[in-house]
């Protein structure tokens, strides 16, 4: 986990006592849990008034909440502002991510610029389920 990443967990715990508790490996697909939660946590730089989901993170941590009986949020700050999806509770509404192929960086957080078509989802910031500076 990125530094940023680490500080909207602290963020995140501090505003709602949540205690989640970053995940120690290295390459794992989410970022922190608790005994009710499986969290990836993002920071984007551009404000969109949707943000992005990849599938292959989207898909992976919907079914391994399922599997250890937890919820899987998604937690992502957007031009400074936190916001907190609950993907269990959006998935329960049948809410449409609008899934897409999109051509984009193979990686962000390595030297790896090279594109590819991804699979990713859109979710309004809207439909969050707490959000704050």
């Amino acid at each position: 986990m990125k530094n940023e990443e680490r500080h909207i967990l602290s963020r995140v715990n501090q505003e709602y006592g949540l205690h989640l508790i970053e995940d120690k490996y290295e390459y794992n697909r989410f970022d922190a849990e608790n005994k009710s939660y499986i969290a990836e946590i993002k920071d984007r730089h551009k404000y969109y008034p949707k943000t992005m989901i990849e599938f292959d993170k989207y898909s992976y941590n919907t079914q391994y909440a399922k599997l250890v009986d937890k919820d899987f949020i998604y937690i992502v700050r957007v031009d400074g502002q936190i916001y907190i999806f609950n993907i269990t509770d959006l998935n329960y509404q049948n809410y449409n991510y609008k899934w897409s192929w999109v051509t984009m960086s193979k990686q962000t957080e390595f030297s790896d610029n090279r594109k590819m078509k991804k699979l990713v989802g859109f979710i309004d910031l809207n439909r969050n389920k707490g959000t704050f500076k």
